[in-house]
């Protein structure tokens, strides 16, 4: 599995976390991530992940995180369904809707929804690295079988989120003990591990 990564983006703590989380699935189908700021002008985040084809039987994964950041992003929930007396249910707190779709049999609605987001919050380019990384991975992860769920944009962004609450907690876990009295750092040390003078 190759990465291509930007330059800009090659030492940030984001990837070493992000390689060390995908070394724990079987990831010999991936020919590639790419990570970059994309191009066309975008802003924001995106990214696609490539099933494998006929032609091409490998998983490519591309992920663009143009920002600028903080900026928050849209993530997708469940949709609202208009009830069988034409009424919809109340759409749930901090959440908007977004588009409008219809099932259709034999020329007649059959089922009718509205497409709900709600916002997060992404503080930096880590940050956009982690979420993006979960939601493209869990696409291939769900396709190639090693997680459970729905291949749908829903569960995905849901995986992204979780992947983002891992970083953002090791993250705490780190600026904690950078913050803590060199003696307490000393008492966490294995005293066998230290060299003796000699």
């Amino acid at each position: 599995m190759r990465w291509i990564i930007d330059k800009e983006y090659r030492e940030k703590e984001s990837i070493r976390f992000l390689r060390e989380h995908i070394a724990e699935f079987d990831n010999g189908q991936v020919e590639w991530i790419r990570i970059d700021n994309g191009r066309g002008g975008h802003r924001g985040l995106y990214g696609r992940t490539h099933y494998p084809t006929r032609e091409k039987r490998t998983y490519r994964i591309s992920m663009q995180i143009p920002g600028p950041w903080p900026r928050g992003i849209a993530i997708r929930e469940k949709p609202r369904y208009r009830n069988a007396d034409g009424s919809w249910p109340p759409a749930p707190g901090g959440q908007e809707e977004q588009g409008h779709g219809m099932s259709y049999d034999a020329g007649r609605v059959v089922k009718e929804w509205v497409s709900m987001v709600s916002r997060t919050r992404i503080e930096d380019a880590d940050e956009a690295i982690i979420f993006l990384a979960g939601h493209e991975l869990f696409h291939f992860l769900r396709k190639s079988r090693q997680v459970a769920g729905r291949n749908t944009e829903y569960e995905a962004d849901r995986a992204g989120l979780a992947l983002l609450e891992m970083w953002r907690q090791a993250r705490r876990q780190v600026r904690s003990h950078q913050t803590q009295p060199f003696s307490q750092h000393a008492e966490d040390v294995d005293q066998h591990s230290v060299p003796k003078a000699v």
